[in-house]
């Protein structure tokens, strides 16, 4: 019974389904319905659940609904998957035009600012509006502007809190707003000090990337099966006839202002959102006109968004941000797959921006290249991750596969120990599994209500969590419950 939860069903079965499925989102293919032709009810809600507690479920459920129909689910669970994706794309156009809202606001109050992770790292999906949307996250980068800012939400009649040492948020109309006067931190002084000088150059040279906001609104779109057009290779907008679509995920477009692939939206009946401004295969339009309907488009597409950018981390950053990031909420209480995708998906894009050499000089003075290594490896093997991708050296693949490219469990034969990062490579991934997003899914007792039973309760977490894993990187994770400690003492518990 060890390998099976409440419900009887094996565990084991419902993460191999589950990891298909999502690979099969992010790399844009079409699932093959023969794997889940006859699948028990049972096993269909637990791959249900287990996506709500990654944090993917709209990824997840729309490649669900786009099987052929002798293997889908039952009609409620089809009902329920679809409720799932209508209403992320709603939150995810709420926010994108909160965005637009709040650039314009910031900047008309003289604090520029620049987006990070969440909606930004949506523009790299196959369809941004199917990543579950979490806060508005931005770096305040010129000096005064974090505490400009949040005068400016108090005059606002917007409430404050602080959250953290590095940013506060606060509700503005009805989205998180978080903005940080840090990118992010680290514990040890020496990779600390080396993270503030290269923050500090960042910001005065301000040679920042930019995202058109409509481009967070980008779907694929919605042909008729007659209308596919010759430029059309990557578009896979019909909901089964583009499953004979090589599926690949269009890494040939680096340029950071326009990640515009777009994916399969299988199962959506109305998808009547606006298309991506730039894309020049504008659907529904004469073949024998696209050049000048590329530029007219753009206002009449999208007139309630006005042609706003907004400014990006540079890639090289951005792609060491968003692991560092991962990797924090990782040692402390665990991450779940949407942050994992975020930093796959980015890497997909735009690797070939990335200096190779320089950028694993970097990650080695940061003392992270075994970990990032680690996930790497992970990426590969459980989500089928192009190994072309990362640009760092990578871990050997280990002798004891866990998934093939098909999605099968490819099975060699062991002698002896398995190496240190295979070890490494199961638990990491077993870790996300089990955990869900941010570690709030983990089985077993949960954080009491109470204010300080609730920060004992974390502060033991934290330090079993840094004994398993104190190997896979001893000088990022053993140090964290100390530090934890510390910052109570000096913040008096409040």
């Amino acid at each position: 019974m060890k390998n099976r939860n409440n419900t009887g069903v094996k565990n084991a079965e419902v993460n191999s389904l589950f990891l298909y499925l999502l690979s099969a989102a992010l790399w844009d293919r079409p699932a093959d319905g023969l794997r889940f032709k006859g699948l028990d009810g049972g096993v269909w809600k637990k791959i249900a659940v287990l996506a709500h507690k990654q944090s993917v479920s709209a990824l997840v459920a729309d490649k669900v609904l786009s099987l052929p129909e002798e293997s889908l689910p039952s009609r409620e669970l089809r009902m329920q998957l679809l409720l799932q994706i209508e209403q992320t794309k709603t939150l995810n156009r709420n926010m994108v035009r909160v965005l637009g809202a709040l650039q314009q606001e910031y900047e008309q109050a003289g604090f520029p600012f620049v987006l990070m992770k969440g909606l930004a790292s949506g523009a790299q999906y196959p369809n941004p509006l199917l990543r579950n949307p979490g806060d508005i996250d931005v770096w305040l980068y010129r000096p005064g502007d974090y505490e400009k800012a949040r005068v400016w939400a108090a005059g606002q009649g917007y409430q404050a809190d602080d959250a953290g040492h590095i940013h506060y948020n606060y509700a503005w109309r009805g989205i998180v707003i978080e903005p940080h006067c840090r990118i992010s931190y680290f514990d040890r002084k020496k990779y600390e000090k080396q993270f503030v000088a290269w923050e500090k150059e960042v910001a005065e040279q301000a040679r920042f990337g930019r995202v058109p906001v409509a481009q967070l609104l980008r779907e694929p779109s919605l042909q008729s099966p007659q209308q596919s057009q010759p430029q059309q290779s990557q578009e896979q907008g019909q909901p089964l006839q583009s499953q004979s679509q090589q599926g690949q995920p269009q890494s040939q477009q680096q340029g950071q202002p326009q990640p515009q692939q777009p994916q399969q939206s299988q199962s959506q009946p109305l998808q009547q959102e606006p298309q991506p401004l730039q894309q020049p295969q504008q659907q529904g339009q004469p073949l024998q006109e696209p050049q000048p309907l590329q530029q007219e488009p753009q206002p009449l597409q999208q007139p309630q968004q006005p042609e706003i950018a907004v400014q990006v981390l540079p890639v090289a950053l951005n792609a060491f941000f968003l692991f560092h990031h991962m990797f924090r909420h990782f040692v402390s209480l665990g991450v779940g797959f949407r942050q994992f995708c975020d930093w796959i998906l980015f890497l997909h894009h735009y690797h070939g921006e990335i200096d190779r050499q320089e950028f694993t000089e970097r990650v080695c003075s940061y003392g992270l290249l075994y970990p990032m290594q680690v996930f790497a490896r992970v990426a590969v093997e459980y989500l089928d991750a192009p190994e072309e991708i990362f640009p760092f050296p990578l871990l050997p693949a280990g002798r004891h596969e866990r998934r093939g490219r098909t999605g099968r469990h490819e099975r060699t034969e062991r002698r002896g120990r398995p190496e240190r990062h295979e070890r490494h490579t199961r638990r990491v991934a077993a870790d996300i599994l089990k955990n869900g997003n941010f570690g709030f899914h983990r089985p077993g007792k949960k954080r009491p209500p109470g204010k300080y039973s609730g920060m004992w309760f974390s502060f033991v977490l934290s330090v079993k969590r840094s004994l398993k894993f104190a190997t896979l990187s001893v000088s990022h994770i053993l140090i964290v419950p100390y530090k934890k400690l510390i910052h109570r003492f000096k913040i008096g518990f409040r």
